[in-house]
């Protein structure tokens, strides 16, 4: 029996049109408990297809690689298509029968990668029927639908997993100029009251930065903090980060982390590493527009600018952190 089961499904109003895709992953020997975990996201202009592989996609970007999982989906185009037309795709360098480029080659190429990391099995289901979680998979990739008709970019929602830990993550960084170094502080409180006196910090610096690359370096060593698949929510001043990770990103990565203009994604690399991170963690991504300040966010400026001052001793990169 495979260690994780997961329900995807995808949506399209007008196909083309707005759409969602939804994951309901359970582990395997409690395919009744009703502590799943889900996810979701949604897409103003679109197509089912697409819906359909981005939820697949999704579902094995939760499990660790090297696990066995089993994809549940009513899609005969994502089954067929990956236990039967991928391997003469790839033989003919992502090219049909027919000789003409696989629709979305981009999204099956993902899903050939991921599935070759772990040990996957594929059941089609039919829709509609009486399958609970495929129902509900349904449900919620409808509702991402409707959303998506009411947004410009595509957002992506993470849904807390019941019983696993969930934390705050609390971002500062502090840059003097572009010629000095720059800091940055993360501390991480629990939300949970059996753990509420545990709270976990890290600091570090950068030479001859920019402030959108030392924010970057914060949010990766916040999520490096935290085991996976806790629930956090990272809490920052920074729109940069906020809006790369809940909107830019969907597209950068379809057009192979280039931007619309074509032009190479800048601090490509801390993106990647920052998106790996946040696909084995249930992540929301809080922009705080009130400057108002708290115990946590003095804390974590605090240590910006002490990442500062080590730097003026020669310490560079991540120097400094602790759990107290």
């Amino acid at each position: 029996m495979p260690e994780f089961t997961a329900y995807t499904d995808g949506s399209c109003l007008g196909n083309p049109g707005p759409g969602g895709w939804a994951v309901i992953l359970l582990r395997s020997a409690r395919r009744n408990d009703p502590h799943s975990q889900e996810k979701s996201g949604s897409v103003p202009h679109t197509t089912n297809n697409r819906m359909e592989l981005q939820a697949a996609i999704e579902a094995m970007a939760l499990v660790p690689e090297g696990s066995s999982i089993e994809i549940i989906t009513d899609s005969n185009y994502v089954k067929q298509g990956i236990t039967t037309w991928v391997h003469g795709w790839k033989r003919n360098g992502w090219r049909t029968s027919k000789k003409t480029p696989v629709k979305n080659r981009e999204q099956w190429i993902e899903l050939d990668r991921l599935r070759q990391q772990r040990k996957v099995g594929w059941k089609w289901v039919k829709g509609h029927a009486s399958n609970k979680w495929n129902n509900r998979a349904d449900a919620l990739a409808r509702h991402e639908s409707g959303r998506a008709s009411r947004l410009e970019p595509e957002q992506k929602t993470a849904v807390q997993l019941p019983g696993a830990p969930t934390m705050t993550a609390y971002l500062s960084t502090w840059c003097s100029g572009n010629a000095a170094p720059g800091g940055w502080g993360v501390v991480i409180v629990s939300d949970d009251d059996d753990l509420a006196d545990k709270v976990l910090e890290r600091w570090g610096c950068e030479s001859l930065p920019s402030s959108n690359k030392v924010v970057l370096q914060a949010a990766i060593n916040a999520l490096d903090l935290v085991s996976e698949g806790s629930n956090l929510t990272v809490s920052t001043s920074s729109d940069y980060l906020v809006k790369g990770m809940n909107l830019w990103i969907h597209n950068w990565k379809r057009n192979g982390w280039r931007t619309r203009s074509g032009g190479e994604v800048k601090f490509r690399e801390l993106w990647i590493a920052l998106d790996e991170l946040d696909r084995r963690r249930q992540v929301n991504w809080h922009q705080d527009k009130t400057g108002t300040s708290n115990q946590w966010n003095e804390r974590a400026m605090s240590l910006a600018r002490l990442a500062i001052e080590r730097a003026k001793d020669g310490h560079t990169g991540t120097v400094g952190g602790q759990q107290c």
